[in-house]
């Protein structure tokens, strides 16, 4: 047989799970290398493939898998090497033009990797397969960008990531998100979380900056909460009052380790820094505090303290 000719390795049984349980593999190619002057069988290479879809996930079925085995050194009980590569793909979805996902890993240490190779992926078809039971409610329908799935077999851990190509998602008259991003995996356990960036005081190129934000699954019915801070440089606060709470003031404290959330489900979202530097009181010049400051929209209120 074909295993006995690799030295007795048995393709499937090197193969970890669910791979190791494919009922039927048809071979398509056999290479053999020789050393003619020792007559020593070097390596073996085996092409095989399956019509039986492999069920990676409890939503994703592989179909159109081919294996290749290689095994040098296969009479070399000490010095043989086995390697498979593996590959295959699935759809994220049912329609005629759903996105087909194109996979490939080498085992003993299976870790997949695919990317998309043809057709569209809805936004509600990637969320049934992978993130089912958790509510996304984006103010416009995304085109989904850059996806790139990751499955390790040890613990079929998974993991999926893509751009929501879509408007900038509007959260006030002068704050928006933009470059929006979903990335989803099942380690500890199944979790989403979306990000995107808020420019600052994007009119003002000396003082404007450009927060991280990512976020938290609040529970079904509360949304989202996305959160992020400052890694650097400073803001002057009576520009950051003037430009997202109408205020005027002559008070020019600098503010640094700016912070910014805002709750998809309420509306709502604030500042939050500290001064850069102590300021003197002005009615007591001996005094000079560090001081602390929260602004912004608490569903139907602007709050600042």
């Amino acid at each position: 047989s074909i295993y006995q000719i690799a030295g007795g390795v048995n393709l499937l049984q090197v193969l970890p799970q669910p791979f190791s349980g494919i009922a039927s593999l048809s071979v398509t190619a056999l290479s053999l290398l020789f050393t003619a002057d020792t007559k020593t069988l070097d390596a073996v290479t085996v092409n095989a493939a399956t019509s039986q879809s492999i069920q990676l996930l409890p939503a994703v079925a592989l179909t159109g898998v081919t294996l290749t085995m290689s095994v040098t050194s296969p009479i070399d009980m000490r010095n043989r090497r086995t390697r498979i590569q593996l590959a295959g793909n699935f759809k994220v979805g049912s329609r005629s033009d759903a996105g087909v996902i194109q996979i490939s890993g080498t085992a003993p240490d299976l870790v997949l990797q695919g990317q998309l190779v043809s057709g569209v992926i809805q936004f509600g078809d990637l969320l049934q397969i992978f993130l089912p039971n958790v509510e996304i409610d984006l103010p416009y329908i995304p085109v989904i960008e850059a996806f790139f799935f990751s499955y390790v077999a040890t613990g079929q851990v998974f993991s999926v990531s893509c751009n929501l190509q879509m408007d900038d998602w509007k959260i006030a008259d002068k704050l928006a998100i933009t470059s929006v991003s979903l990335s989803i995996s099942n380690s500890p356990s199944l979790q989403g979380s979306l990000s995107g960036w808020i420019s600052i005081l994007p009119d003002d190129p000396e003082v404007a900056i450009e927060l991280y934000l990512v976020s938290a699954y609040l529970g079904s019915g509360l949304g989202w909460r996305f959160e992020g801070d400052q890694t650097g440089g400073q803001l002057p606060l009576d520009k950051l009052l003037k430009e997202y709470l109408g205020w005027d003031t002559d008070q020019s404290y600098a503010l640094d380790g700016l912070g910014f959330a805002f709750e998809t489900q309420s509306g709502s979202w604030e500042f939050r820094a500290k001064t850069a530097k102590p300021w003197t009181v002005p009615f007591i010049p001996e005094l000079s505090v560090l001081a602390s400051f929260t602004g912004g929209y608490n569903g139907a209120a602007v709050l600042a303290g």
